[in-house]
């Protein structure tokens, strides 16, 4: 497969973030008095502020330090950090409303753009992974930014954030493969700009990730031994993780640890209201779906359901079931194998550390998103309870549910 990014392949990228941005917001886009409010009945007005504030703090006044010091949760200070403060969606907003255009137009366009952006990220990705297809590539950047499971969450709006999960991973397992300074420096880039757009990616990405990166680094030190995996991530590649890390600390995850002290954090009783249920993959009762009706409705209950429809579970289910009878061939082949000499595993499943890589994320991101504990069993607790006291930040996520996501 080629790994090379020529202007067809941006064009072709381009074309299908602008298609799926314009089906998301088809209803705004058509609309004879656009700009109005599209999906307004959640957040849309405390982003609208944020995004004016932002704007006004950092490019009309220039007071840059004053930036978390909103009007809000008088007479505190820094409080704007116990929220969503989408700085990193300032790069696109404050140039437009610069340029003339209306806030709340500026605001949609800042969403759309998020969108083509980030399926144009994941495109280039796919493309360095020399695996799939154009078509394939296509299809793949289509159902993971689009699908039910991630558009579910629209409504708010600070979860457009979360768009670049889809090529962090990527990027993520990219790197793990090959150790290139390249992958890295974009890895780190797209984790420091999700975090500055929507807080509780932060954590979220980096729980998810020790986890899906074991079996990628098991394959890798199997192939090229455990000394040579570690020489490859060097002094260089370290120090540019803590000067990324350091970005992100001092400007978004400090002001937040100061402010943090004065308010309580969300009780496990609230963590486990918005967190999924073991039906949740099943659940198909969301505001952006065919089936939906009103009296469906259950306060809360599509906020933690991460039905994909049921095209893509059907292919998913299928491909976990292949995945499993190929396992089981595998095991059988070395239960009884041949007169020749058996080779490594990447020999019969060459691309063996990308099933695992997804699989794990499949696997962590369903048990996560169950929050704390079992809802009919509090006493029962889950990975996510234990976690949250050794991953900083991931205590205070309120809606575990939002793991799912990442499927």
């Amino acid at each position: 497969m080629k790994t090379n990014i020529n202007f067809r392949y941006i064009v072709i990228s381009i074309i299908v973030g602008i298609g799926g941005t314009f089906y998301i917001f088809k209803d705004l886009l058509l609309s004879d008095a656009w700009p109005v409010w599209w999906a307004g009945n959640f957040d849309a007005r405390f982003i609208y502020w944020i995004l004016n504030w932002g704007y006004h703090i950092l490019y009309e006044s220039r007071m840059m330090t004053e930036f978390w010091n909103a009007n809000i949760f008088f007479p505190n200070s820094g409080t704007l950090a116990l929220s969503d403060s989408l700085l990193s969606a300032q790069l696109l907003f404050t140039p437009l409303v610069a340029l003339g255009i209306a806030p709340l137009k500026a605001m949609y366009l800042t969403l759309m753009g998020t969108l083509v952006i980030s399926v144009l990220l994941t495109m280039i990705a796919l493309r360095k992974m020399a695996i799939f297809s154009l078509i394939e590539s296509i299809f793949i950047a289509f159902c993971a930014h689009f699908a039910m499971s991630i558009s579910t969450f629209f409504a708010h709006y600070q979860l457009f954030g979360f768009h670049f999960a889809i090529p962090f991973f990527l990027f993520l397992y990219l790197f793990l493969k090959d150790f290139k300074k390249s992958y890295l420096i974009i890895l780190c880039l797209l984790f420091v700009i999700g975090t500055a757009y929507a807080t509780y990616l932060g954590p979220m990405l980096l729980v998810v990730s020790i986890f899906i990166s074991i079996p990628v680094l098991y394959i890798r030190s199997t192939e090229i031994g455990i000394k040579e995996l570690v020489h490859k991530f060097d002094i260089f590649s370290l120090l540019i993780v803590i000067v990324f890390a350091g970005i992100l600390f001092f400007v978004q995850l400090k002001p937040y640890l100061e402010i943090s002290q004065q308010f309580s954090k969300p009780s496990l009783e609230e963590q486990s209201i918005f967190s999924a249920n073991s039906t949740s993959l099943f659940n198909g009762i969301s505001p952006y779906s065919y089936w939906y009706t009103n009296e469906q409705e259950a306060w809360g209950f599509w906020e933690y359901a991460y039905f994909p429809g049921y095209a893509l579970l059907t292919l998913g289910l299928g491909a976990i079931f292949l995945f499993v009878i190929s396992i089981g061939i595998t095991a059988w082949s070395k239960l009884f194998p041949p007169k020749s000499k058996p080779g490594n595993i990447t020999d019969n499943h060459p691309n063996i550390d990308l099933v695992l890589f997804a699989g794990t994320l499949i696997a962590v991101s369903l048990v996560l998103s169950w929050g704390p504990y079992i809802k009919s069993y509090p006493q029962i607790r889950l990975p996510f309870y234990y976690l949250s006291k050794l991953i900083l930040g991931l205590d205070t996520i309120r809606t575990p549910g939002r793991f799912g996501m990442f499927f």
